[in-house]
């Protein structure tokens, strides 16, 4: 199944860019205030269940983003007829430390299914 990787934002206030695709027209997509959503716009298919892996950190802003979050990507597959099966939300704790990142490292690996098809917003 195809799995879509991606951060809840630490800002404050969300803004929508148009991300420009450079060598790949499949991203090309309107304003998103969600680098992954151009992602899963160009890859999901219509009547293919996919799932989410939505990583929230413990913050305030974090918390409030990925309900925008979940607003922006049940609008996209509404108006494409995507079938998001899940939307899991891996709460980690809001920090740096090496500990932390090993923990939440290993949420995700136990998230991933054999099989999946991972598309990751890594920026």
């Amino acid at each position: 199944m195809k799995v879509f990787i991606t951060f809840s934002p630490q800002q404050e206030r969300l803004g929508g860019f148009e991300y420009e695709p450079q060598g790949n027209e499949r991203l090309a997509y309107g304003k998103t205030c969600f680098p992954i959503i151009p992602a899963i716009n160009g890859y999901a298919v219509p009547g293919e269940p996919f799932r989410v892996i939505l990583v929230v950190q413990d913050y305030e802003f974090c918390r409030n983003n990925a309900a925008v979050f979940h607003e922006e990507l049940n609008a996209l597959c509404e108006e494409k007829g995507l079938v998001c099966q899940e939307v899991l939300e891996l709460h980690v704790p809001f920090d740096d430390q090496v500990n932390s990142q090993i923990s939440t490292f290993q949420a995700l690996a136990n998230a991933i299914r054999d099989d999946d098809d991972i598309h990751a917003c890594i920026t």
